[in-house]
């Protein structure tokens, strides 16, 4: 039985592919403008307003968990929020988590932060999808009432 060795190089297949790369890579430009599109179409006044602003911390012993016994929820009265706001306006909640607020609702793995407005109150509710939910820590809220504009 005659048995053949090939030998093959692939030092140059190898070097190829890398120059290759290396073209590809170095060849792009990075933040290129591209055609200026058209304008917009002016608007005089926008259509809201923002209303009223309210920043409220809450602290741990304030919540409360009479919907479920294992969740928690706390309400902020906010005479600010009348019908029409609700009908023709909108609020907008956040919370403020690392310095950055976040607009709710938040949710981070299984634990949810969700907010539900009704005619004067904002209801916050705490609750984790699988098990007991702690008491919420420390929390800094931020309510943006919007109407109509004039």
């Amino acid at each position: 039985m005659i048995q053949l060795k090939i030998k093959i190089n692939t030092r140059p297949l190898l070097q190829c592919s890398f120059l290759a790369l290396l073209f590809l890579l170095s060849s792009c430009k990075k933040n290129v403008a591209g055609p200026k599109g058209e304008s917009g179409k002016a608007i005089a006044n926008g259509n809201t307003k923002q209303y009223k602003t309210q920043t409220i911390t809450i602290e741990p012993n304030m919540w409360k968990n009479e919907i479920k016994a294992k969740d928690w929820d706390f309400k902020i009265y906010n005479e600010a929020i009348t019908q029409d706001v609700i009908l023709n306006g909108s609020v907008e909640v956040s919370v403020k988590l690392n310095e950055e607020w976040q607009v709710l609702p938040y949710s981070n793995l299984d634990n949810f932060l969700q907010v539900f407005i009704s005619i004067g109150f904002v209801h916050l509710y705490n609750y984790k999808v699988h098990g007991f939910t702690p008491k919420p820590q420390s929390m800094t809220i931020k309510i943006a009432i919007f109407t109509k504009a004039n």
